[in-house]
């Protein structure tokens, strides 16, 4: 059977957030090791181990998980990433880590984008609160990096 469209759709789902990413990982750390959202199911594990990065683009917190949307829909195992995208602002991504990924790219694309909004929101909250429970005066984003993240 033909298929019109060869090229596989890209499975790696990033938000950015106009954050530092040394606030995006602390934040990472502070979640739950469970997420639901609209029947979507992300179950974190925390690493044994803090990943520190080996490169300009390798991520700064990674971690495991498995993702589900629905009862019988499959399971993905995925790594929660955080990266700097620049000074101002960090990359929060979900990215494949197993076989079942690639084997049904429109179920994990259908669980990982709504997942990666929430993630976002969540990661969002947590960082500005936590630099107003610090007294930081630099909580709120500056407005260049609000531009440039909308």
């Amino acid at each position: 059977m033909f298929d019109p469209d060869p090229t596989p759709a890209p499975l790696y789902v990033s938000r950015r957030i106009p954050f530092p990413v040394d606030d995006i990982a602390g934040a990472l750390d502070r979640l739950p090791l469970t997420l639901c959202r609209y029947g979507t199911h992300l179950a974190l594990q925390r690493p044994t181990s803090v990943r520190y990065p080996r490169g300009p683009l390798a991520p700064t917190r990674a971690l495991p998980g498995r993702l589900r949307r629905g009862r019988v829909r499959p399971t993905f195992r995925v790594e929660v990433e955080a990266a700097a995208w620049s000074n101002e602002m960090a990359e929060l991504a979900i990215r494949p880590a197993g076989p079942s990924c690639v084997r049904w790219p429109q179920a994990f694309l259908r669980a990982a984008v709504p997942m990666a909004d929430h993630l976002a929101e969540l990661v969002y909250a947590d960082a500005l609160c936590a630099g107003v429970a610090l007294g930081v005066g630099g909580a709120e984003p500056s407005q260049a990096a609000l531009r440039r993240a909308s």
